[in-house]
């Protein structure tokens, strides 16, 4: 059984003008103890990691009926862009609103919710991703900080995506450093089923079990 997550909170001062920052203060309808979260990159981002986004992703509860549901914000969003540009309801581009971003995404989650935001970052697979924030408050895995600072990548679940090799390498190529069983840990092999998914049609082969 894995051991309980310990999480850390912090707040964002109010003078801390970082382009990032603003960008997501923007977002008005974010909230930290409700949602919804801007969660990732853009927070890992903001607690040191001085590799900037591609874009800001924002997660949703799971109450259909919040405050703010993916509808408004997809509305509230549209609205930002109207001067800007916007493309699907799923993705819309904020460049045009920041000059510090000639080009940024806000990609909006919208295919599930979340519990709450403690269970929003125990869905992330590295540690130096495991935070979520509003723009003003901040929360993160314990284990976040001081993973970024030491550049220290290491995966506790296998990354829902099927380009696994590729946010791996994407990770090195900033210059973390993987931790002894991040490696099998992230492409899946410690999971007999996903070696013989990908084994058995490219190497034709028959292993029945674990030896």
């Amino acid at each position: 059984m894995a051991d309980a997550t310990t999480f850390v909170e912090g707040v964002f001062g109010e003078d801390d003008d970082r382009p990032l920052l603003r960008a997501i203060r923007m977002l008005s309808f974010l909230d930290l103890d409700r949602g919804p979260w801007v969660a990732g990159g853009a927070a890992r981002h903001l607690l040191g990691c001085p590799n900037a986004p591609s874009d800001l992703d924002v997660f949703f509860d799971g109450d259909r009926d919040s405050p703010v549901d993916r509808g408004m914000a997809v509305g509230l969003m549209r609205g930002l862009t109207s001067s800007g540009g916007a493309s699907s309801a799923r993705t819309l581009n904020i460049g045009g609103v920041f000059t510090d971003f000639p080009s940024m995404d806000v990609s909006l989650v919208l295919y599930r919710g979340f519990e709450d935001v403690r269970a929003l970052i125990e869905e992330i697979d590295f540690t130096v991703c495991r935070a979520a924030t509003d723009g003003r408050r901040w929360i993160a895995d314990a284990r976040c900080v001081p993973d970024i600072q030491a550049r220290r990548l290491v995966a506790v679940r296998t990354p829902g995506t099927d380009n696994r090799a590729l946010r791996l390498c994407r990770y090195v190529a900033m210059g973390y450093v993987p931790v002894p069983g991040t490696i099998s840990k992230t492409l899946g092999l410690h999971e007999i089923e996903v070696i013989r998914t990908k084994l058995d049609g490219r190497l034709r082969w028959q292993g029945t079990g674990t030896s």
